[in-house]
């Protein structure tokens, strides 16, 4: 998997609470993404943006 190796670079180049921080963020926004969005799905239905 790639975050540890995220975790090790942003960790180089910023401190451990910014790494901390930017490592935490993308989890955050999946979790808010799927809470709104499968209500949506839902009501609306799955739409094929590929064919």
């Amino acid at each position: 998997m790639v975050y540890p190796f995220m975790a090790l670079y942003f960790t180089a180049a910023w401190n451990m609470k910014v790494a901390g921080i930017l490592i935490l963020v993308s989890p955050l926004i999946s979790v808010v993404v799927s809470f709104f969005g499968g209500p949506l799905i839902d009501r609306y239905g799955l739409i094929r943006e590929i064919f």
